[in-house]
């Protein structure tokens, strides 16, 4: 029998990220499960950006990612702990996935070429997560 115990939301803010949050948290409502949402900050996204304080800049917007995602499952009764990170997303998601039983996430369709060039979150996090993975199409 699975047992569903711990759910993992990775988002990065978008619309499609909070479709599968909702889908997660329904999940979670009918199971009694616990959720974590998980924000990573890619530094690679800082590369032509200049902060007076990245540090500070970080954690707000890891803070308002995950936040989004905490106020969602208030309308759930889904209590939902806050986790953030920094790194490459798809690795620090592969990196703690034998921590949960199911990682509901979204993805959104790209281009053959942009796919290619920038690779897959969601792809690569299905390929090697420790735990089954639910993904979730932007339609």
């Amino acid at each position: 029998m699975v047992s569903i115990k711990r759910i993992l939301i990775p988002t990065d803010g978008s619309d499609c990220a909070k479709k599968a949050a909702e889908y997660a948290l329904e999940i979670a409502e009918k199971l009694g499960t616990a959720v974590q949402c998980l924000f990573v900050f890619d530094y690679n996204s800082l590369t032509s950006l200049k902060f007076p304080d990245t540090e500070e800049y970080i954690r707000e917007t890891c803070d308002k990612m995950v936040n989004e995602i905490v106020e969602m499952g208030k309308k759930h009764n889904v209590e939902v702990g806050p986790v953030t990170g920094t790194g490459d997303p798809a690795n620090y998601i592969i990196s703690i996935s034998g921590d949960y039983d199911l990682i509901v996430m979204g993805t959104v369709g790209r281009t053959r070429l942009a796919h290619a060039l920038m690779g897959s979150v969601a792809e690569k996090t299905v390929r090697l997560a420790k735990c089954p993975v639910l993904v979730v199409k932007d339609e």
